[in-house]
């Protein structure tokens, strides 16, 4: 059995769609969005109306998961997000590039890197050194402006209360995920480091954690793999979300992986996704949101 989780639209539209299927019950909310969870779907009587749910969700522009019956967050202790466009609106490095002319060379690489056109490492390197000499205010400056996604500190917030330790696992910046993880009570965060001359200005190189490799697709499933280990928990336990291909192998190798506004690739191949609804749409996955 699963239950259905549709989401995101008015309850007419909602329950229209629901009309496919038959639960052994029905529940409804109206927070964060309005929303109905169809209890105790059986998954061999319905499942060509399971089958058809995401095209026909999408049609009338509405989140849906299928979960387990009786799917609770308490079954999690580790949740792995990615930052920029997952956690936050902001592409970092675009934002910097374009407070000094180079926006649209260096957005039109990122958006390569998102779609898995080329290799993750090779692509930041590239956009990094286009910005070789610029001082690190400029830094400073894009973090005090970044804005976070909608329902951001909902999301996070629920998973905290509930016992669930979360992290920034980010291709992006130190500097911006500590910026970021000061804003959302998020304590710990893997990310790239920016390498920079006595004078603050950039040298136009990038290195992974602790000078290592940098943090790439594989490299977010292995810091996944990681935080799950020392914390002892194993895979099942985690939650994993993202934008971008370099976050693909996170977000399935998570026990609750799902993509956020994602690049179509990842929409094709993650486990579940939230298409247009605010980051706090994930937490109806989760029978506590509907107490």
């Amino acid at each position: 059995m699963v239950d259905v989780i549709l989401c995101g639209r008015p309850f007419a539209q909602l329950e229209t769609l629901a009309e496919a299927f038959h639960p052994k019950r029905v529940r409804r909310t109206a927070s964060p969005v309005e929303a109905l969870r169809l209890c105790g779907v059986d998954e061999v009587e319905d499942r060509e109306d399971l089958a058809a749910l995401p095209v026909r969700a999408a049609e009338i522009r509405a989140d849906h998961f299928i979960v387990p019956e009786g799917f609770s967050v308490k079954s999690f202790k580790l949740a792995c997000f990615d930052m920029d466009s997952t956690l936050t609106r902001n592409e970092c490095i675009d934002d910097m590039a374009a407070l000094v002319g180079k926006g649209e060379e260096v957005a039109r690489i990122t958006r390569e890197a998102m779609e898995g056109k080329l290799p993750f490492a090779e692509n930041l390197r590239r956009r990094v050194a286009i910005l070789e000499g610029f001082p690190k205010a400029l830094l400073d400056k894009v973090n005090a402006e970044t804005r976070l996604q909608a329902g951001a500190e909902a999301w996070i917030g629920f998973l905290q209360k509930h016992g669930v330790r979360c992290a920034i696992v980010t291709g992006g910046f130190t500097d911006s995920a500590a910026a970021l993880g000061k804003r959302l009570g998020i304590d710990l965060w893997i990310s790239n480091t920016l390498e920079w001359t006595d004078e603050a200005l950039m040298t136009g190189r990038v290195f992974g954690p602790a000078g290592g490799r940098i943090l790439d697709a594989d490299g977010k499933r292995r810091a996944l793999e990681v935080l799950a280990s020392a914390a002892h928990l194993s895979l099942a336990q985690t939650i994993a979300a993202g934008d971008g291909a370099n976050d693909l192998e996170m977000i399935g190798a998570a026990g609750f992986g799902f993509a956020f506004h994602g690049k179509p690739v990842v929409e094709a191949a993650a486990p579940h996704a939230v298409r247009f609804g605010g980051l706090d749409v994930a937490m109806l996955a989760f029978v506590e949101a509907w107490s």
